[in-house]
């Protein structure tokens, strides 16, 4: 059993419900803990909740930074609020208590908690600063963060997780971990699905909460990408990808750039995907949820 803590986004992008979907129908997971990040925590933490209390899930969440470390937030709407609107979930949540709150998981499961970043970085970077020692109880990192394509020879160089707060993002790259693994979005923009083919998959009673949040992400959009959900699955199904061992760095215009280094690096990346392998094991997890 791999006992997890959430560090999310959600409400923004659409991918974060999917990987909170796929992590709550994992029989082998066991979420402690669910912590929300960036504009409007509170609002994030309510979309979270309507996804456990939808699956009887009993899971604590804390609404976390609001800000980043030391620039200005671009990323203040929760759009997918709307999407909520029929369906129960918490409204008042304790703030101002997640750095505590993650301490104390970790500190009363030492060697055991694994930390899924999916969203920025702000919350994780905090709890390191506060909590100096903490990192070395800490079984595992993962994130979906940094874009490690070589140089600036591709039009888009900026990762959206970093870019939203690179100083807590170096923070965290530099902590030491014994398993620190980035999926980048080099690699996660191969995971896309099509309107017409999610509605295919979730448009039922199953999945009605999922399909009810997709309305409002494709009333914009023609496709979404599985970005969160391939570094949630990468933590029980490490060979949905390949991973180099080194270091990464963030330079003064929020670029990422990736340092092979099998030697002294304490990080490592994704640097390839079995996509078909990833999807059929993706919604052969998610076969369980709402299912007891």
């Amino acid at each position: 059993m791999y006992k997890i803590i959430v560090d999310t986004d959600i409400g923004s992008d659409i991918d974060d419900v999917m990987a909170l979907s796929y992590l709550l129908s994992h029989k082998d997971f066991e979420i402690l803990g669910i912590t929300t990040v960036t504009g409007d925590p509170v609002g994030r933490a309510r979309i979270a909740s309507a996804l456990t209390k939808h699956l009887h899930k009993s899971i604590p969440i804390y609404p976390g930074s609001a800000m980043p470390l030391h620039i200005k937030q671009i990323q203040n709407e929760v759009p997918q609020l709307e999407g909520i609107g029929n369906w129960e979930h918490q409204k008042n949540f304790k703030e101002n208590m997640e750095l505590e709150f993650l301490h104390d998981l970790i500190s009363g499961n030492p060697g055991e908690v694994i930390i899924l970043c999916i969203g920025p970085l702000t919350n994780i970077a905090r709890l390191f600063v506060t909590y100096p020692e903490i990192h070395h109880l800490v079984k595992g990192f993962y994130s979906m963060s940094g874009l490690f394509s070589v140089g600036k020879i591709i039009g888009d160089v900026l990762e959206w997780n970093v870019m939203l707060d690179p100083d807590a993002a170096k923070i965290v790259y530099e902590t030491q971990i014994t398993t620190h693994c980035c999926v980048g979005a080099e690699i996660t923009r191969q995971m896309r699905m099509v309107s017409e083919d999610v509605k295919k998959h979730f448009d039922n009673e199953q999945y009605k909460i999922i399909y009810d949040l997709c309305r409002i992400w494709f009333e914009k959009r023609e496709y979404m990408t599985f970005h969160d959900p391939l570094a949630a699955a990468v933590i029980d199904n490490p060979k949905l990808c390949n991973f180099q061992e080194g270091s990464i760095k963030i330079d003064e215009e929020v670029v990422t750039h990736w340092v092979p280094d099998a030697v002294h690096g304490h990080n490592s990346i994704a640097v390839d995907v079995d996509k078909e392998r990833f999807f059929n094991h993706f919604f052969r997890v998610l076969e369980n949820f709402g299912k007891k």
